[in-house]
């Protein structure tokens, strides 16, 4: 008895080393270290970066889905990530995946006909172009977030391989400075684009052409002087605005009028009085803030 139990330890002994030795997934690592029970971290071949890996208890033919968060493992001079085509494709990846101060350059398909991801954030990784053919071949995406990065112009192009299901888009902090007729014109679908935190002066006609289906717009701190009428033309769901801190010089009375409106935000821009002439002509507002005032519909305004 005693030495059946002996073989067993050795054999669970036996089995917890192998599993431990082919954490790596099969080569992909050069090493996986346990965090927690259900999360590992893990170094890429001749990368300055690691991965942050969270098993889901969701399991399809035994295999288990993972959630993926690359960062840098420490202070690099010279980041550097290897992503080529299909380089995550042994991977079963649930939902997110995330990568934060990695240098992703050059990216093409690294995780290609990844169907089950559904957002993906990319932010500090020093991009000087959005990263267009990283998002190729992830057909079923729905939340995309590209932050503090550096594209003064986005583009119809620039999208061109991000699905066409896609319903948040989030491009703060980018020094955006213009945005081409048309640019978002694929995304049908799409119902929040948050634009906050570039370098936006003008806003014209056909920037947002295609949008048929958005509900929420952020605007807010950017360096708007202007907006050129029938720009909101195309918006007819649009319910959310919110255009704070810019740097508005004049607005005709009626550039909101024809939209169902049910907040604008325009703080920060200017006087009590001019702020109140536009919101007139909103019918279906039902909060617009501006300075030290709220005003409510079928409510006289009411200060903060």
């Amino acid at each position: 008895m005693e030495t059946s139990a002996t073989f067993v330890v050795l054999i669970c002994a036996l089995v917890s080393s192998l599993i431990e030795a082919n954490s790596n997934y099969d080569g992909t690592f050069k090493y996986c270290k346990k965090t927690g029970p259900t999360s590992e971290i893990c170094k890429p071949w001749d990368s300055s970066a690691v991965v942050e890996i969270e098993t889901e208890d969701v399991y399809e033919e035994g295999i288990p889905t993972l959630n993926l968060y690359f960062k840098e493992d420490s202070f690099q001079k010279f980041r550097k990530l290897n992503l080529t085509e299909g380089a995550y494709k042994r991977f079963n990846i649930s939902t997110s995946l995330v990568f934060d101060g990695v240098n992703i350059d050059g990216a093409s398909g690294p995780f290609i006909n990844q169907d089950k991801v559904k957002a993906i954030s990319l932010m500090n990784n020093g991009l000087q172009e959005f990263p267009r053919d990283f998002f190729r071949g992830i057909s079923n995406l729905i939340y995309v977030h590209v932050s503090h990065q550096y594209f003064p112009t986005l583009s119809k192009h620039m999208f061109s391989e991000i699905s066409n299901n896609i319903l948040t888009l989030r491009l703060m902090h980018n020094s955006v400075t213009n945005i081409e007729a048309e640019a978002f014109s694929n995304f049908r679908k799409l119902k929040n684009l948050m634009l906050s935190n570039n370098e936006l002066t003008e806003l014209q006609p056909n920037m947002f052409i295609g949008l048929d289906n958005l509900l929420a717009l952020d605007l807010d701190r950017n360096k708007i002087i202007t907006i050129q009428p029938g720009t909101f033309g195309s918006l007819l769901k649009l319910r959310w605005l919110f255009l704070r801190d810019n740097l508005f010089e004049s607005l005709p009375d009626d550039i909101f009028t024809g939209l169902g409106l049910q907040l604008l935000s325009f703080s920060g821009n200017w006087t009590e009085h001019r702020c109140q002439s536009l919101f007139e002509h909103l019918d279906q507002l039902r909060l617009g803030t501006c300075g030290h005032i709220i005003i409510r519909k079928h409510k006289s305004a009411m200060r903060l």
